[in-house]
């Protein structure tokens, strides 16, 4: 599988330390780093598709 990008649904400054170091260093080993969509750090994030084409929409940069 080539993923060509990640969403990791995540709370801010949540208990759990989440997202772990090892789940972001597997996921940047196979995405660019800018490819990879965080809802601690984008806010919401929107998926959107023509059926061809795939845009991602996010609440911050």
């Amino acid at each position: 599988m080539n993923p060509q990008l990640a969403v990791i649904s995540v709370g801010t400054d949540n208990d759990y330390g989440h997202p772990a170091a090892e789940t972001l260093e597997r996921r940047m080993n196979r995405i660019v780093s800018d490819k990879i969509y965080r809802t601690d750090e984008n806010g919401t994030i929107e998926l959107i598709t023509n059926g061809e084409r795939l845009w991602v929409k996010t609440e911050r940069k």
